[in-house]
């Protein structure tokens, strides 16, 4: 259930939020869906869409990781470090190692909340402005919308 007083991460799905954490189980599904040092596809980022958000990205550089999460209500991108012990198995993953289904916890109040603008990061000097529908709209093809 979403947490009173939280903006929503997760509009049309319920998650399990616990006090302020949200618990990420990496299945052995999302094991075998992810791929190698893809940080847009990995197993970790399947496990959070599975649970419903939205515009997850699970970038690293060999030394350190990031996990994001955007919101598209209120147009705001949330990062946390990668947990040391998620880390150390998406390590294990890229090499080719053997790896198992595990867990670990996202502290949402150690999140770091950025704005967000038609989907990319602004500095905190400028508004942000809320995303808008768009259709095009091409000769024989039905029109496309998209935010």
């Amino acid at each position: 259930m979403y947490q009173t007083g939280h903006p929503v991460l997760c509009p049309h799905k319920e998650t399990k939020m616990d006090k302020r954490y949200i618990k990420v189980k990496v299945t052995l599904e999302n094991i075998i869906l992810g791929e190698r040092q893809n940080g847009h596809n990995c197993p970790i980022q399947h496990a959070l869409t599975c649970m419903g958000f939205h515009a997850v990205k699970v970038p690293w550089n060999g030394e350190k990781g990031v996990i994001r999460i955007s919101d598209p209500i209120t147009n705001l991108r949330y990062e946390w470090d990668i947990p040391p012990v998620a880390f150390k198995w998406l390590v294990q993953f890229d090499r080719g190692e053997e790896v198992k289904p595990f867990q670990f916890v996202l502290d949402l109040d150690k999140a770091v909340t950025k704005p967000m603008l038609r989907g990319k990061t602004v500095d905190s000097t400028k508004t942000a402005q809320p995303r808008v529908k768009r259709t095009i709209k091409h000769k024989g093809l039905r029109p496309i919308t998209f935010m």
